[in-house]
């Protein structure tokens, strides 16, 4: 169960947008860690290859030289959690100084929370490309669950939240696969049902089995439609005895199996009130790097929050059923 949870901020209102899923996933007297890091701009480097946004590298001492303005971000924070007006939870805030996505990781390990909640962007100190760049470098390198939600107009912002529905995209893999605990517990806690989707491709599956290059081609109709009936089948068996475990922990599921492409009709499900959990990526070879592109791009398009469950076996194929 979530008892914890980590909010990363950047003093902008998009960043604090993260606050109500926070709210909404913990139960009474659970915690909630608001977490600003005042970025070393006088420190900016680009070091890492992996990067697509500069980084930040920690002076030494430089901390001890920014006391005042770390206890000022301290009281700002503090101010927050007040207007929140929820004594349901327990609030407590923290900040530091130097690179955001290393004193975020380091935070999140060193206090054992159980989720870091956070907006994709945000528009303060960070600037909402480097903010970014921490949200993705959160996700990469950390073994604790991350909930990233794209923020709205500030104007538009809800003041709070109602998850009304877990979403678990699957691909028939143990790595994607690795969601489904994290989405029982949510859907427990919340009282609320799963519904588990998988997407199929026929024109895909047949492009790569005739050897062909791994992307929609338009088959024979005859051929295309067995393989579309075949393919379903599999996903709905497949589906169907992740639901019957789910439903054996008291879980209310439902299942779809669509065909087509998976960033299109995963997207395409998402309904009012969802969370997507899912891990960043399954299979080995093409499939696994697809997912991940999958996930990727619900993080930064989807009509809903993504939380994202860090695989537990990175690096090693995984045959799909």
């Amino acid at each position: 169960m979530v008892s914890s949870v980590l909010v990363p901020l950047d003093g902008s209102p998009e960043a604090e947008q993260a606050i109500p899923y926070a709210q909404a996933v913990l139960p009474d007297n659970g915690n909630v860690l608001l977490f600003r890091v005042v970025p070393d701009t006088g420190a900016l480097i680009a070091g890492d290859p992996d990067l697509t946004e500069w980084q930040l590298a920690l002076r030494p001492g430089v901390e001890a030289a920014h006391a005042g303005e770390l206890n000022a971000v301290r009281a700002e924070l503090q101010e927050l959690a007040a207007r929140q007006d929820d004594s349901r939870v327990t609030w407590n805030v923290a900040a530091a100084f130097g690179d955001p996505a290393a004193n975020i990781l380091q935070l999140a390990e060193h206090q054992g929370v159980d989720l870091i909640v956070m907006t994709t962007h945000g528009r303060g100190a960070f600037g909402r490309a480097l903010f970014g760049s921490v949200a993705d470098r959160s996700v990469r390198n950390t073994s604790i669950p991350v909930m990233l939600i794209r923020p709205v107009q500030s104007a538009a912002a809800p003041k709070s939240t109602t998850i009304r529905r877990v979403l678990v995209p699957l691909d028939g893999s143990v790595l994607a696969e690795a969601a489904v605990p994290v989405a029982s517990a949510l859907a427990k806690r919340l009282g609320i049902p799963v519904h588990l989707i998988r997407v199929t491709n026929a024109a895909m599956t047949l492009a790569t089995l005739s050897g062909a290059a791994p992307f929609p081609v338009t088959p024979p109709a005859d051929i295309y439609d067995r393989m579309a009936s075949d393919l379903d089948r599999s996903a709905r068996t497949y589906l169907g005895e992740v639901a019957q475990r789910l439903r054996g922990e008291g879980v209310e599921v439902s299942l779809e199996v669509r065909d087509g492409s998976p960033y299109v009709e995963i997207p395409d499900a998402v309904q009012d009130g969802d969370v997507l959990v899912m891990t960043s990526h399954g299979r080995g070879g093409m499939l696994r790097w697809l997912l991940g592109s999958v996930a990727e791009k619900l993080v930064r398009e989807a009509p809903a929050p993504v939380l994202l469950v860090p695989s537990p076996d990175r690096g090693k194929a995984h045959d799909g059923r």
